[in-house]
């Protein structure tokens, strides 16, 4: 439906912005069919959309090792979809020529996409992870080696400062590793791209900044950084974002 409600706003000259979209994977099929309809210049089926795991709130962010205050029966989070499931999605998807776009937050959700992408990647497709707020470091290089695009939001650090020091002392570290994925080859603007995740966050770029810049809110003291040698310059954040 926002697709056909999209192409609307176009042909009336209500929308100037380029909106490419990602439906569920179960919902792909449809939406295929549908676009033929609704596609527009700047209107755009872009892929299809899956969720690995949850968040790093309700610790269902699907980690490789346990929370430190992890729930008892799913002490390293939960995964929504893991070995075949996430091989369907990437197959479905592939038979589309189209990317999936996979929700992954904890380190064990952003492996077990990787494995499937390849597993099953047979027509050099740039599908993207989402999120990749926990990486681990075996897993970064993978990246630019399967030429999966880390589509990150920094802003979220902004917020999961005391969450990711309550649950995840142990893997501080592995937050947000964005430099490390561009010295394993993660072109800014190409396979580390960043955006805003609005409306679960506000819309504003200079919280990104100031988080992969920074790593810490701008009213802490900088020993409160987390993974401070993970920090990119802000040249390098404007890239992320698309800007030359």
């Amino acid at each position: 439906w926002l697709g056909e409600l999209l192409a609307k706003l176009r042909d009336a000259g209500e929308l100037s912005m380029k909106v490419r979209l990602f439906p569920l994977v179960s919902e792909l099929d449809a939406a295929v069919t549908a676009a033929k309809k609704w596609g527009r210049d700047n209107v755009i089926l872009a892929g299809g959309k899956l969720f690995a795991d949850g968040s790093l709130n309700a610790r269902t962010a699907w980690m490789l090792a346990p929370y430190a205050d992890g729930i008892k029966g799913q002490e390293s989070g939960l995964p929504n979809w893991s070995g075949r499931h996430l091989d369907d999605a990437v197959k479905e998807c592939e038979r589309h020529g189209l990317p999936l776009a996979t929700h992954a937050i904890g380190d064990r959700a952003v492996r077990e996409v990787l494995n499937a992408i390849e597993r099953n990647n047979r027509r050099n497709i740039r599908h993207r992870i989402e999120h990749c707020e926990v990486v681990d470091r075996i897993d970064v290089p993978r990246f630019a080696k399967l030429g999966v695009i880390a589509s990150v939001q920094p802003c979220h650090l902004l917020y999961d400062i005391e969450v990711l020091r309550r649950g995840l002392p142990h893997r501080l570290d592995r937050v947000l590793p964005l430099r490390e994925f561009i010295e394993s080859g993660c072109k800014p603007g190409e396979l580390l791209i960043f955006g805003s995740d609005a409306p679960i966050v506000p819309a504003d770029p200079r919280e990104s900044l100031q988080a992969a810049v920074h790593r810490r809110r701008s009213d802490m003291k900088s020993e409160e950084a987390i993974a401070m040698s993970q920090a990119i310059s802000v040249e390098e954040c404007w890239k992320c974002f698309g800007a030359s």
